[in-house]
């Protein structure tokens, strides 16, 4: 199967104490931190992890969570749909122990073009960064600069 999401991808830059994301108006949701760092709390205001620069986490929707930016942070939101069932099975996962894991060089390396990208077209407002994510057994992200009036193209 094959999907296309657009602009599944949110470059963020938040200040310390400021909320970056919150599981509730997103939905499932990566987070790439690029700099900086954050802590998830859960629906009771409890920490339960801390994400330095480097990493990222899968928090899902079926658990309230928000991320708050600790120091100067620098993220990118990957909108995750719904979570497949190799995920929810596996007996490590636990939605309320988020899991941190560091980028891998090749995915840092995609994460930094992205975010140039989007940094470069912040100062065209006649252009966009759309990000397609097509999903088949691996996953290949197509990048492509399009004029500001292809912005709502349902896919």
């Amino acid at each position: 199967m094959t999907r296309n999401v657009l602009n599944q991808f949110e470059c963020k830059i938040g200040k310390a104490g400021e909320i970056l994301c919150n599981t509730d108006d997103t939905g499932n949701v990566l987070l790439f931190v690029s700099s900086g760092k954050l802590v998830i709390y859960n629906q009771n205001q409890t920490p339960v992890a801390d994400v330095d620069e480097g990493h990222f986490v899968l928090l899902p929707a079926e658990k309230s969570f928000i991320a708050i930016a600790i120091t100067s942070t620098r993220l990118i939101l990957m909108h995750a749909g719904p979570l497949s069932e190799m995920i929810t099975d596996d007996p490590e996962w636990n939605p309320d122990r988020p899991v941190i894991l560091p980028i891998c060089p090749s995915l840092a390396k995609t994460l930094y073009i992205i975010e140039y990208y989007q940094n470069e077209l912040t100062k065209h407002s006649f252009y966009q960064l759309v990000i397609f994510l097509m999903q088949t057994e691996t996953y290949l992200v197509i990048v492509a600069i399009l004029p500001i009036h292809y912005r709502n193209i349902v896919y």
